[in-house]
């Protein structure tokens, strides 16, 4: 195998969550000596040098501008688009093509592709959605795209990289061969410090994209705070400000203690840096449901990374497999509003010190456990048992 191709449409590079993930995946492959080729639309606020970022070769997807147009492409022509971009590029037998995508019509182009020449193939997976998140999902094209792939096209893969062990199991129970890969990151590229402790704790919670998590328990736990517990803490809310702002004023808790919560609807990426560094807590209340158990929400690796100590409800790997509740987390069972704010005032009870060894150990915990150097060895291990 001489080349990875990594198939979607992530906005690469930087762009999100799916595009880290992408990018720490390819990390893995070049630390093995392989040559990464990226197939996605580009992110307008990177620049390129060249078609290279971080030696990761970018190939841009350019679907049409128009409304119209761009949506037929979108929903229904993106298959087309990979099919000629990986023609182009020549792919042969010695190639390991993978996609990063629901889209059935994109998996089933690199189905194709990798049968016409002998190519292997896989794919990611890092959501297991129910009907209830898709809205109307009975008219949603992307519903039954997703299904399409999940139940079926998804089977037909060489290779299933899952991210959670809850997808995982289920492909196992196919014979599937597969291997999990958590959201990771690259620790040199967050620079830690020891935490500084001042007269205020601080509190992060960041949010994007499809809301998972208990933003309206949370707003509603400050708000039963007392007024000498608010004088301790600083709050912020991130990445969904609008929201946030939507449930204070529905609540009618302006003049509550949430009404003094710091709420950012837009960061510039230099201050969320900032504020990432002289945080203390980060909550991240969640309920358990499909959508909760199979997702691995990428802000544990990259908050473990400065040393800021996740408040977190116990569901998913990341409680079951990396986070210990007093050692490096505060572990909540549920997401109701009173769970949360005991969470919350443990994180006020704890000592100076206290605060810097779990912030220490979260970040070996980050150095350790979700670096992707540490995954280059079992993924090796993997393509030579599976691949070669």
């Amino acid at each position: 195998m001489n080349r990875v191709f990594i198939c979607g449409y992530f906005n690469f590079p930087r762009g999100g969550a799916a595009a880290n993930y992408v990018q720490s995946f390819a990390k893995v492959f070049l630390r093995l000596g392989k040559n990464v080729i990226v197939i996605s639309n580009i992110n307008p606020n990177i620049k390129l040098e060249g078609n290279k970022y971080q030696e990761i070769q970018v190939e841009n997807v350019q679907l049409r501008e128009d409304k119209l147009g761009h949506y037929i492409d979108f929903n229904f022509l993106m298959g087309k688009y990979y099919e000629q971009i990986l023609s182009g590029l020549s792919v042969d037998c010695s190639d390991l093509i993978i996609a990063y995508s629901r889209d059935s019509f994109i998996l089933n182009s690199v189905l194709k592709i990798g049968k016409k020449v002998g190519a292997k193939t896989g794919v990611c997976l890092v959501e297991w959605f129910e009907k209830k998140d898709y809205g109307k999902w009975f008219r949603n094209v992307e519903y039954w795209k997703s299904q399409i792939s999940f139940y079926r096209v998804n089977l037909k893969f060489d290779y299933i990289f899952p991210i959670s062990t809850y997808i995982e199991g289920y492909y196992k129970k196919k014979n599937c061969k597969t291997f999990r890969l958590p959201s990771l990151v690259d620790t040199e590229e967050f620079e830690y410090n020891e935490k500084k402790i001042t007269d205020k704790r601080i509190f992060i919670f960041p949010g994007n994209g499809k809301m998972k998590d208990a933003l309206e328990e949370t707003i509603q736990a400050f708000a039963l705070l007392r007024d000498e517990e608010v004088l301790k803490l600083e709050f912020h809310i991130c990445g969904v400000g609008k929201l946030a702002k939507q449930i204070i004023k529905e609540n009618k808790l302006e003049n509550s203690p949430a009404g003094k919560i710091v709420i950012h609807e837009w960061m510039p990426y230099e201050e969320l840096i900032d504020l990432y560094r002289r945080a203390h807590f980060m909550i991240l209340a969640r309920d358990i449901s499909r959508m909760t158990l199979a997702n691995f929400p990428s802000k544990i690796p990259e908050t473990l990374s400065y040393g800021i100590i996740p408040i977190c409800s116990r569901v998913g790997d990341y409680t079951k497999l990396y986070l210990m509740d007093g050692v490096n987390s505060l572990i909540m069972d549920g997401c109701d509003v009173q769970t949360i704010l005991h969470g919350i005032r443990r994180a006020l009870a704890m000592s100076d010190q206290d605060i810097i060894n779990y912030s220490n150990k979260c970040r070996i915990t980050a150095e350790t456990k979700f670096d992707y150097k540490q995954w280059v060895k079992p993924l090796d291990k993997f393509l030579e048992k599976e691949v070669l």
